[in-house]
């Protein structure tokens, strides 16, 4: 992962910038296979008149294609980095491991469904048929046995 520390209007010592690469390279090392360029970049946005303006502007560059960045103000600069970094490893969690558990969603609604069209081609009976939709021997719509299986099986 390449990573790049840009400073507008704010002074940057070596023992800073370090610090700084170290804690971006901790927080994202578990997408560090995903990300081909990471940009940091540090400004003071309203000089030294003080407050919260310190910003810091994360941009991440995906290794086949994509894009996902963050942004952070707040009084200090690490606070600022501290938040944006945050920011930015939630939205790579959406991204990257979302797509992920919704293929695992997809297979077990697919499983979930044939359960379920099964459940509503039988009769109801055993501890079910007290159930004040369902009543003996009574054949349900699918959408009245789904929501049974819903309540009863779970």
């Amino acid at each position: 992962m390449e990573l790049r520390l840009v400073a507008r209007h704010v002074k940057l010592d070596e023992d800073f910038r370090e610090s700084v690469e170290r804690r971006v390279r901790f927080a994202l090392r578990r997408f560090e296979s995903r990300i081909a360029k990471t940009t940091v970049v540090l400004s003071d946005i309203n000089g030294p008149r003080g407050g919260e303006d310190q910003l810091c502007r994360i941009v991440i560059n995906l290794a086949p294609r994509g894009i996902v960045s963050a942004e952070a103000t707040a009084a200090s600069t690490l606070a600022a980095i501290d938040s944006a970094l945050d920011r930015v490893c939630r939205r790579l969690v959406r991204l990257l491991e979302g797509t992920r558990n919704l293929q695992r969603r997809r297979r077990r609604a697919g499983k979930h469904a044939a359960s379920r069209h099964e459940a509503a081609s039988r009769h109801i009976e055993g501890p079910e048929q007290d159930h004040p939709v369902a009543q003996r021997g009574q054949m349900l719509t699918c959408s009245k046995a789904c929501l049974l299986s819903d309540v009863l099986l779970v």
